[in-house]
């Protein structure tokens, strides 16, 4: 029953989680109350949802008790920052932002953090781990240069992501990422991994000609070669086909997310 779904979202919606914990308290607190209701019901109470949601508890005093059960390392990363992260997505998908590249920017930005704060140290901690094992010390020149390099590949990450988002708003195709987009998951999956792929190869050329000084004039040969390797070795056809499974499966279970859920107007 929506009036019921909709007591339910507005304790949960603010709660500073990953979704896949508030589905869940979602689902404990929409029970409870579907037996508050059924109770009023049977006792022919006037407003039998407001009865209910009463019986339930202070939606203020339940927040903050589902709030305090949530690990602290998930209240940011799982809720703030992730939070922070959509905000700036969505308002860059929005048609109506007069400022969507600002967004798309900080965006980048917060992706940009969440690889130096991942993938950054556990690429020197492995490399550091692996020469330790196998020379008993680490040669401090190339943990320089791995760090560097890691670095400049952090920065080739941030312009792709950027340049990636910021087509969807050139092509205007950034109401097909949207939560509330009708299109089809294929059909947003098929442009999705699309234009992924197209930027990844941008992002190895970019660290290619940083990196080594590979010349922009061997693009041709690069893509030649590129099709070489998919007709010797179709394996590799496995990588678009994997990524546009995931991306399609990724828009259909947000879709109904938000119908279930996110399409329910909260404010009073």
């Amino acid at each position: 029953m929506k009036a019921l779904k909709i007591v339910v979202e507005r304790i949960v919606r603010p709660i500073a989680a990953s979704e896949l914990r508030k589905n869940k308290m979602r689902e404990e607190l929409l029970a409870h109350l579907y037996m508050a209701y059924e109770e009023a019901l049977a006792a022919n109470e006037h407003d039998p949802v407001a009865t209910a949601a009463l019986r339930l508890g202070d939606p203020n005093i339940l927040r903050e008790e589902l709030q305090a059960a949530v690990p602290r390392s998930e209240q940011y990363t799982g809720g703030k920052f992730v939070r922070r992260l959509f905000h700036h997505l969505e308002a860059t998908f929005d048609p109506g932002n007069p400022a969507p590249y600002r967004h798309c920017l900080k965006a980048s930005l917060y992706m940009t953090a969440v690889y130096f704060a991942t993938l950054f140290p556990m690429g020197l901690l492995s490399f550091s781990g692996i020469a330790w094992i196998s020379k008993g010390t680490i040669p401090g020149d190339k943990f320089v240069h791995l760090a560097g390099v890691l670095m400049l590949i952090g920065g080739a990450m941030a312009l792709c992501h950027f340049s990636c988002v910021s087509s969807f708003i050139v092509l205007r195709l950034h109401h097909l990422v949207r939560a509330s987009s009708k299109a089809s998951p294929i059909w947003k999956g098929l442009v999705l991994t699309t234009l992924v792929l197209g930027f990844a190869g941008l992002f190895l050329l970019l660290l290619a000609w940083v990196l080594g000084g590979w010349p922009p004039q061997r693009i041709p040969y690069f893509v030649a070669e590129l099709g070489a390797i998919l007709a010797r070795e179709p394996v590799a056809y496995l990588i678009p086909i994997g990524l546009f499974t995931l991306t399609t499966w990724a828009f259909h279970v947000e879709r109904r997310q938000f119908q279930a859920w996110g399409s329910l107007e909260i404010d009073e």
